[in-house]
């Protein structure tokens, strides 16, 4: 055995304190570049599948199924109106992509939106070994945009109807389809004898009218304070007088009142068959939709009601698919729902 050997395995394991210490100071710094920069930290193999997921602070539940999973098996790619070209087209070229924006969960299911950074990474022989990088949860920001691009089309969907019940009928479209609710109304309410009398409603599935409500109801006494969130129709007391078949297919409700000069002059109300409850920047959204509505509708101003055109279905706008490709770049902490 030559006498180098010895030495050169000394020398080696001198040498390993040095190196042990020195990663443990690389993976401290890559750590306080996620907590400043990300929600989480990845790595992806050749194939795009997750390897690594690193997050900042702790483990996010809802993406503890993350690795293993191809971007496309876990999130849903949400496509961009800014003229980039597509994360599956970066991939193929091997190039790097920034803010590319992911879906987590449905709409219903009051669905979380990401955005994604990433570079390749390839080995000493220029192999392609995959792509790392980091994503930042955006919900908060993408669902602020969404509520702001529909409360600015409601007022111009009021202001540009034909008439009232046309506007309204795009109104409630549009507020259905942000949501994922199937079904929605608009009730008037007689000043003299404080009952309610159906305007206007629209159905994803143009079903009959579904309602909590009936005409020449009295207006409920729990709509005095502002909108009320119906987890289960079937069985909320408030609906107690309903069939079991009849709330079928639509158990969740929402409930607004429509006031103006603080008077209760009508009512809205939406139905699906489960979606989440409506976070704080919608109840806020419903309130001043009311208002605006309220404006509308109010027998102060002149505006005569008539049943709408067959044409006047087709001047919604779908607000969903719109915001949901909305991207915005500063980060925030998620809104709890109410």
């Amino acid at each position: 055995m030559s006498p180098s050997k010895p030495v050169a395995r000394m020398a080696a394991s001198r040498r390993l304190p040095k190196r042990a210490a020195g990663s443990r100071i690389a993976d401290e710094r890559l750590q306080s570049v996620i907590d400043l920069a990300a929600d989480f930290y990845w790595e992806q193999d050749a194939h795009c599948r997750f390897t690594v997921y690193r997050p900042s602070g702790e483990p996010d539940a809802e993406l503890s199924g993350l690795v293993g999973k191809t971007g496309a098996e876990f999130f849903q790619e949400l496509a961009e109106t800014d003229g980039r070209e597509s994360l599956a087209a970066a991939i193929e070229r091997r190039a790097v992509f920034r803010d590319v924006l992911h879906q987590l969960g449905s709409e219903a299911a009051s669905a979380r939106y990401f955005h994604f950074s990433g570079q390749p990474v390839f080995d000493q022989r220029n192999k392609f070994r995959g792509y790392r990088g980091i994503a930042r949860d955006v919900s908060v920001q993408v669902r602020a945009e969404r509520l702001a691009q529909l409360e600015n089309a409601i007022a111009q969907m009021l202001a540009g109807a034909n008439d009232l019940a046309t506007g309204l009928i795009a109104v409630i479209r549009a507020m259905c389809e942000a949501l994922t609710w199937t079904a929605g109304n608009f009730w008037t309410v007689d000043a003299q004898r404080d009952t309610l009398r159906h305007e206007v409603g629209w159905s994803l599935h143009a079903q009959e009218r579904r309602s909590v409500l009936s005409p020449g109801d009295r207006l409920p006494h729990w709509l005095t304070h502002g909108p009320v969130w119906i987890g289960d129709t079937a069985r909320n007391p408030r609906t107690s007088h309903l069939e079991p078949a009849e709330a079928e297919g639509w158990s969740t409700g929402l409930v607004i009142p429509v006031k103006t000069g603080g008077a209760t002059i009508g009512v809205l109300d939406f139905y699906a068959p489960r979606v989440a409850a409506p976070e704080p920047q919608f109840l806020k959204l419903l309130r001043n939709a009311g208002a605006e509505i309220g404006r509308f509708s109010s027998p102060w101003v002149p505006k005569s009601w008539s049943r709408p055109r067959e044409s006047g279905c087709r001047q919604a706008i779908s607000i969903r698919g719109a915001a949901a490709r909305s991207a915005c770049r500063c980060k925030e902490t998620r809104a709890a729902c109410s």
